[in-house]
């Protein structure tokens, strides 16, 4: 198949630039020419390439580059693995045992558009193309593995919350959303040879940001349940302008600013306008 264009923002084109294609491509990969029976590729293909916005690869290029790498190309497995497991936990989290959604990115979900059985084997293949990305990839640090599984774990816990006779909204949040930005982030500072760990706080607050506009988007669109109270929307609101602030005074220190400080603003405007426009597809999980 010819993959998607990432149609970057042009302030992200800055440090994505020559990584963008070489991605995509490599994402392409996970399905093309596998031997894939054709309707599990072809669900695998939809969860891949249906509009999203490729947040958590970008702030792992960013970061890399930040950190100075001069070689995106090195970060590209991270990448796709991040990216798998993110779209494998969104057809997973769409399937009628969890939320049964509809649409996602605006498209038919996988389990609406081929079936549940296929849905689910699509998001099994996915975390499988996860880490099969790692293995084929030389000269990684040792630390990225044992991360991007981690993460993959912390998902899979997040998901199993929903299961739970209480839930523990802060742990869930932080581990289905908070977990690859953290990965991202850490991740991306060590493929440049930095402390990783210096970073993953930062991770987890792009993280909150963005389930907070998230949220804010759902109570939006949401013809169903009443309007939140004034007071309630603008406290979520000020709330959200509160963590993008905290996102630009606590970056970590690093080599070149430029790439992060573009990364960061782009998130920030995509993040405020979810945060008052009626549609999910403003935040293109």
């Amino acid at each position: 198949m010819t993959p998607r264009p990432m149609h970057l923002l042009p302030c992200e084109a800055v440090f994505f630039g020559a990584g963008e294609s070489a991605f995509e491509q490599a994402l392409a990969s996970c399905v093309d020419g596998s031997s894939l029976p054709p309707r599990l590729r072809a669900a695998t293909e939809h969860a891949l390439f249906s509009g999203g916005a490729r947040l958590r690869p970008r702030l792992l290029m960013a970061v890399s580059a930040a950190c100075g790498s001069t070689d995106p190309s090195r970060g590209i497995p991270v990448a796709i693995a991040l990216e798998s497991l993110h779209c494998a936990s969104l057809v997973h989290d769409d399937l009628p045992c969890f939320d049964d959604a509809q649409l996602r990115r605006g498209q038919p979900a996988v389990h609406r558009r081929f079936g549940e059985a296929l849905a689910t084997l699509a998001g099994d293949g996915l975390i499988v193309a996860a880490f099969a990305a790692l293995t084929r990839a030389s000269k990684l640090p040792a630390a990225v593995a044992p991360e991007i599984a981690c993460a993959a774990r912390r998902l899979v816990c997040g998901q199993a919350q929903e299961c739970e006779a209480s839930l523990d909204l802060q742990a869930y949040h932080a581990a289905k959303t908070g977990a690859l930005f953290e990965a991202a982030t850490v991740c991306g500072a060590w493929l440049a040879g930095a402390d990783g760990e210096a970073w993953r706080p930062w991770g987890r607050l792009l993280g909150a940001a963005y389930q907070l506009a998230d949220d804010l988007a759902d109570e939006a669109e949401d013809a169903r349940a009443a309007r939140p109270a004034p007071n309630a929307a603008a406290q979520a609101a000020d709330g959200l302008a509160a963590l993008l602030y905290r996102a630009q005074t606590e970056q970590p220190v690093c080599r070149d600013q430029l790439p992060l400080e573009r990364w960061r603003q782009s998130l920030a405007r995509r993040l405020q306008a979810a945060a008052v426009v009626p549609q999910r597809d403003a935040l293109a999980r």
